[in-house]
């Protein structure tokens, strides 16, 4: 061999070294690139993995509701009229019962009795001359 095909050779060598380790540094950087591809969409993954957990609680917890509101409606459908008709003219004959029973018991109040003096006694008369003001819901709006 000639001094011009070692010289040849040696270039050659030197130039598929640096070729070389130009393609395994690219190589490390791809394989670096999809190390982090797959680290973010691994976080990705965990993240939607989250929100369907979080999701299918949701839907647990409905599904559940949704199930007692469908049992309570079952009930209500399932009561009978005359019976809830019959409860509440119970409720209302009760209810009238009771305030004859106040009214008869007020009609009947003598004058030295201690209720009297609070059913058939103005405000005014009570207080003096300061004047009750009830105040809540309801009550003195317009």
């Amino acid at each position: 061999m000639s001094q011009q095909e070692l010289e040849t050779d040696k270039y050659e060598l030197i130039q598929f070294v640096i070729d070389d380790n130009n393609t395994k540094k690219g190589k490390l950087e791809h394989e670096q690139d999809k190390i982090s591809l797959r680290a973010g969409k691994d976080e990705e993954v965990k993240l939607l993995d989250s929100q369907i957990t979080q999701v299918k609680l949701e839907i647990l917890k409905n599904a559940e509701k949704l199930s007692n509101a469908i049992r309570f409606k079952e009930f209500l459908l399932g009561l009978d009229r005359e019976f809830a008709d019959a409860q509440e003219y119970e409720r209302a004959c009760a209810t009238e019962m009771l305030k004859s029973q106040w009214i008869n018991k007020t009609k009947n109040l003598a004058p030295h009795d201690p209720q009297y003096k609070i059913v058939f006694t103005d405000d005014e008369e009570i207080h003096g001359e300061v004047k009750l003001i009830i105040n809540g819901p309801g009550i003195g709006e317009k």
